[in-house]
């Protein structure tokens, strides 16, 4: 891909080189980047104030993780002044070497922190990369920011996004002397949220979004958080992780086989049902089965919820069969199942229904009914949170290219939501979509990651992949953006225990939906070459 180098050309870099009586070219390439650096800082640009500026290169850390091997950028630290007294925290980072383009990364949770890790990915991609807290500061779920704050509402719903993304193109414009080519945006789980409210709300802002496990219809998936938070209590408690390894397994048993590979991974968890009555016993303890009790706990968390009117109809967690067991599947997000605590879904909802709406921090879940929930939910926050406008004619009519991703065995936001959103452009568009917008579910995949499938395809945050177009999903955006190109199919590496440095074991196509990967019958199962997609 070309590089377009920074502001200063060669002929100034060489002649500052002589001017210093010896020095190397680098020195004064790396003087004229720090100087340009710290010359931002002070300015108010596009209504962001710029505070700290640094030149960093190699290691970073910032907030509780850390990087390496980045290459040599700027970070600017920023702030945008609210009405309220409150303030937009932003970050942009400025690569010495950049690709021409604008990348905005998007948020996890509730937001209130700056999301390295985005940051990171897109610096290292060649991207003037920028993200924000959502307009406020928060450690971990805590949604007390949200009381009477309409206006943070607001922010984190939508304002703060394009707020951002107007500050960091000045900023991004300012640097280098020219603006950036394309604008892109990715994000997953809030972020993929995010990134369907920027297309629906802001279509003028990027070119292209990478949208991953999108909590976009933002009410229903806290009231399914909230049903099954429900859900996870009583016998939860006693399944044991020896009992959720044998209901995997008799999942995999089943339905493994389907796709004519026998991979330990299923390729379509919809085709897949699997009852749990082999596991049956009286006396579970110690053993690999389960009681009575027990098994209609888990048959009740797989199953929707449905209100007697009919809306909402919550989904459960059916399409997570043969990955239960996985590390930070159901043991991550329900509550007390295989000796855990609090797990992800009682936390969100506490938080959301609890200590937002109701202004009760102890607020007992229990005493929610879901369908009421989600009607309260819904008037009250719908109108500044929720990304469900199926119209796209404005976004197909000027030419955005979407390509959206979500694992088959999600138990953060269950896949069924996105398949919903999707179906519903299809309806509203009056028919296949496929000209301006593309879906790719991921078998075996976890939330944004994790799970037992190949989940490693330049996903939000995947500092692993090689930004190819055939083997990375933002890559192949950009492609699709520039070039015309859309993509059919990309390979998706599975690594050890799923770290990097333990090197990877299998790679997988992923297809454009509903195409799915079927095996050849020939060649290793463990190679994405040995598949088609049909």
């Amino acid at each position: 891909m070309a590089i377009v180098r920074r502001m200063w050309t060669f002929r100034a870099i060489a002649a500052s080189a002589l001017a210093l009586g010896g020095a190397t070219m680098a020195q004064a390439t790396a003087r004229n980047f720090d100087e340009s650096c710290h010359a931002l800082s002070g300015k108010t640009i596009a209504g962001a104030t710029i505070g700290a500026t640094s030149s960093e290169q190699g290691r970073f850390a910032g907030g509780d993780q850390s990087f390496t091997d980045l290459p040599a950028f700027c970070r600017v630290q920023a702030r945008i002044a609210r009405p309220d007294g409150g303030h937009i925290e932003l970050e942009v980072w400025l690569p010495e070497d950049w690709n021409g383009r604008y990348l905005q990364a998007g948020n996890s949770g509730f937001a209130g922190s700056i999301a390295y890790r985005g940051l990171a990915s897109g610096v290292r991609d060649g991207f003037a990369v920028a993200n924000s807290d959502g307009g406020h500061q928060s450690v971990g779920s805590d949604m007390r920011w949200a009381i009477d704050r309409p206006g943070r509402v607001a922010d984190f719903g939508h304002l703060a996004l394009h707020d951002t993304a107007i500050a960091a193109k000045a900023i991004v414009t300012r640097y280098y002397g020219r603006a950036a080519a394309h604008a892109y945006f990715a994000g997953c789980s809030d972020g993929g949220r995010e990134a369907l409210m920027s297309l629906q709300r802001y279509p003028d802002q990027f070119d292209g979004w990478l949208v991953g496990a999108p909590e976009n219809d933002f009410t229903g998936e806290l009231t399914a958080e909230l049903a099954l938070a429900q859900a996870s209590r009583g016998r939860f408690s006693s399944i044991t992780q020896t009992q959720l390894d044998a209901v995997s397994k008799l999942a995999l048993a089943n339905c493994d086989a389907l796709d004519g590979a026998k991979d330990g991974v299923i390729e379509d968890p919809r085709r897949c049902g699997s009852n749990l009555a082999a596991l049956a016993c009286d006396n579970p303890t110690g053993a690999a089965c389960l009681d009575p009790g027990q098994i209609a706990a888990i048959d009740r968390a797989r199953k929707d919820w449905r209100d007697p009117s009919g809306t909402p109809d919550i989904p459960g967690l059916a399409w997570s069969v043969g990955t239960e067991a996985a590390p930070g599947q159901w043991s991550g997000w329900m509550s007390h199942i295989a000796g855990a605590g609090i797990g992800g879904h009682e936390d969100y909802a506490q938080q959301f229904f609890g200590t937002f709406l109701h202004r009760d921090a102890a607020l007992d879940l229990a005493t929610l009914d879901p369908g009421d929930a989600w009607r309260d939910a819904r008037q009250k926050t719908s109108a500044d949170v929720d990304a469900i406008d199926p119209d796209l004619s404005r976004q197909r009519a000027l030419h955005r290219k979407v390509i959206q991703y979500h694992g088959w065995a999600d138990v953060g936001i269950p896949a069924q939501f996105t398949l919903a959103y999707y179906g519903a452009v299809q309806k509203a568009m009056g028919g296949s979509v496929e000209d301006f917008y593309r879906l790719f579910m991921v078998p075996g995949m976890g939330h944004c990651g994790g799970g037992t499938g190949a989940n490693a395809f330049g996903g939000f945050g995947d500092l692993a992949t090689p930004f190819e177009p055939d083997r990375n999903l933002l890559a192949a955006l950009v492609r699709w953006v520039e070039q015309g190109k859309a993509p059919d199919r990309v390979t998706a590496t599975h690594y050890r225990d799923n770290d990097p440095a333990k090197g990877a074991d299998r790679t997988h196509p992923l297809c454009v939906f509903p195409r799915q990967a079927r095996y050849d019958g020939k060649g290793k199962i463990d190679q994405a070459s040995s598949y088609h997609c049909s």
